[in-house]
């Protein structure tokens, strides 16, 4: 029976081979280029580590449970691309993914995971005599990160405090990056570094030291943590980490930054790490108001609609701001209360909203609940408190009261 295709389709037939007992020489040799084949299909592409002195490399180091032993480690480019980008404000979204790496190396669950650190840090010579330049930077500037604590505000600077602890990091970020440099790397760039190599990251980190890289009490490290670390700079992130830049010379003609001071840390962005391993590089911090600021507070993203109620309390997350009511439990509002001549409507402000030059506190009455809303005057509106009285014989037939809260960009 001929063999069913879809038309158009060729359909090519070999004849059976020839079977003998001992290969001929051609045949010996085809096998072999075979093997070869099948070996070098089946061998993942390693390649050496890409490094050049002053690049900016990222690495995980995890203290316990799956990937102990090793870290990963990625070049993210060189530190001077990122710290023009920062002053030309040129963000890079997503310009790297390693979720796949990531997930291999620390299981499935990587961005979970409490006891996985991630870390950014890149350096220039650690010599102190000479004026090279690498990209601009002089001898001895490193470049740090630092964990993000809120989306609204950067974290403190990273600052050395003295020429040989400048001496001292450069020259360990200088160590371990050779190690990375030495290494075997994937088509990404990313490699893994067992733990037993001297002078890698895990060394010259936390947990294993107090002070990174012999000077940094702070740490340069994120700790990453069950559910996403929050919204940067509007989408959710596992990760945020603020990168500075420190110079150890501020003298040699044409660097970057000539005359300012040194060993004071600059911020120069900030890398933020998705759940799906990407990674971006965001140039300004997202502009934050009194109501985003609350909103963390309360462990609710900077971004939450003013229009939230996730407790169904039917007050609205910006009334809840207002009024310092909790947005995850469920409030009630103030009655009003009887007295001569109407209803008198009162109700305590939150002093942070209070002072919030964006937030407007108005009671309005009306007759009816569907329109014709119009303000009632104030009989209190201080920092603390807003009232106004509801007439019982209210000329204009106003029979309903609210307050309003209103938000201006």
């Amino acid at each position: 029976m001929p063999e069913r295709h879809r038309p158009g389709t060729l359909l090519f037939h070999l004849p059976h081979p020839v079977m003998s007992s001992t290969p001929r020489p051609s045949q010996r040799l085809s096998q072999r280029l075979s093997l070869l084949a099948l070996s070098l299909l089946a061998t993942a592409p390693a390649v050496a580590a890409p490094y050049a002195t002053g690049d900016l490399l990222i690495g995980f180091v995890a203290s316990a449970g799956t990937g102990v032993d090793e870290t990963l480690v990625l070049n993210l480019g060189t530190s001077a691309s990122f710290r023009d980008a920062f002053d030309s404000g040129t963000a890079r979204p997503d310009f790297k993914t390693i979720g796949s790496q990531l997930t291999a190396q620390f299981g499935a669950d990587w961005y979970d995971r409490t006891d996985l650190r991630v870390n950014i840090f890149g350096a220039t010579s650690p010599d102190t005599v000479g004026d090279d330049l690498f990209n601009l930077d002089p001898f001895q500037t490193v470049y740090v990160s630092r964990s993000r604590v809120t989306p609204g505000a950067n974290s403190a600077a990273q600052n050395v405090a003295t020429n040989n602890a400048m001496t001292t990091a450069s020259s360990r970020i200088s160590l371990t990056s050779t190690v990375y440099a030495a290494a075997t790397a994937d088509a990404a760039g990313v490699a893994i570094i067992p733990d037993s190599a001297p002078n890698t990251l895990d060394e010259f980190t936390r947990p294993a030291v107090t002070a990174s890289f012999g000077t940094f009490s702070s740490g340069i490290d994120q700790i990453l943590a069950v559910g996403p670390w929050g919204t940067y700079p509007d989408v959710p992130v596992e990760a945020a980490l603020d990168l500075f830049r420190i110079q150890g010379r501020n003298d040699v003609a044409g660097q970057y930054s000539p005359g300012t001071p040194t060993r004071q840390g600059t911020y120069k962005g900030t890398f933020t790490i998705k759940q799906n391993g990407a990674i971006s590089f965001v140039t300004a911090p997202p502009a934050t108001s009194g109501f985003s600021t609350w909103a963390l507070g309360k462990g609710l993203p900077a971004n939450l609609s003013t229009t939230d109620d996730r407790d169904l309390d039917r007050v609205p997350a910006l009334v809840e701001y207002a009024l310092n009511l909790n947005p995850v439990a469920f409030d009630t509002l103030p009655a009003p209360t009887a007295v001569a001549g109407g209803l008198q409507f009162s109700y305590t402000k939150n002093p942070a909203a209070a002072a919030d030059p964006k937030i407007t506190y108005q009671i309005e009455a009306s007759s009816q609940l569907s329109s014709g809303w119009s303000p009632l005057t104030p009989t209190t509106n201080s920092t603390t408190q807003i009232s106004a009285l509801l007439p019982a014989n209210d000329p204009s037939g106003r029979l309903f009261a609210r307050l309003k809260i209103t938000q201006t960009n």
